[in-house]
């Protein structure tokens, strides 16, 4: 008999003694929101700087000015995304992944004119609308399969399909500056996703 599968939960011990101390030190200078007092919030932190508590502190606090200065806790109610904009993204929800319970989504790529979406939004725009994404699929989606999996589902899984990614997109600086930036606010915002 095989022994049973860990479960999304489960941290070891040096883990969680970690998660304690960077609880202790990151509220010892902020008001966490509920959420993100909570291991699987905390642990991504750790796990993105190394487990050194210094700089997954450094990394968090900072993350936390980001979103108080973007206004990104109240983005979903107070930013309105133009469905034209929607309508153009080639992002899928697809569903779950059976094993894990994280959502699936498929971004065809190679059908995103995201060069003519920087030419009518501008990067400023655009780089809003992908954080109202994100935040919708933090808020809305893992809630939504949390609560159909019986347990925190704070990962996705992005499949991307780059048939028919053409020279137009990747010789545009522009397009190149902006999907760097991007990924930057990504990586330092929205850790271990």
């Amino acid at each position: 008999m095989l022994p049973p599968k860990p479960t999304y939960n489960q941290f070891s011990l040096t883990e969680f003694e970690k998660i304690t101390q960077f609880r202790q030190r990151v509220k010892a200078k902020v008001n966490l929101l509920e959420e993100q007092e909570t291991d699987q919030f905390l642990i991504k932190w750790l796990r993105a700087r190394g487990m050194d508590l210094k700089k997954a502190e450094e990394m968090l606090l900072q993350s936390l000015e980001w979103r108080k200065e973007h206004g990104v806790d109240t983005i979903l109610e107070t930013l309105e995304v133009p469905t034209t904009f929607l309508s153009r993204l080639p992002l899928a929800y697809v569903g779950m992944d059976p094993e894990t319970s994280v959502p699936i989504f498929l971004f065809l790529m190679g059908r995103f004119d995201f060069r003519s979406l920087m030419e009518e939004y501008g990067s400023e725009n655009i780089v809003k609308f992908n954080i109202y994404v994100m935040e919708y699929i933090q808020k809305v989606i893992f809630k939504q399969c949390s609560a159909v999996a019986g347990k925190p589902v704070d990962q996705f899984i992005e499949l991307c399909d780059f048939e028919n990614y053409g020279y137009r997109q990747m010789a545009s600086a522009r397009c190149c500056e902006g999907l760097i930036r991007m990924q930057k606010l990504m990586d330092s915002n929205y850790p271990e996703v």
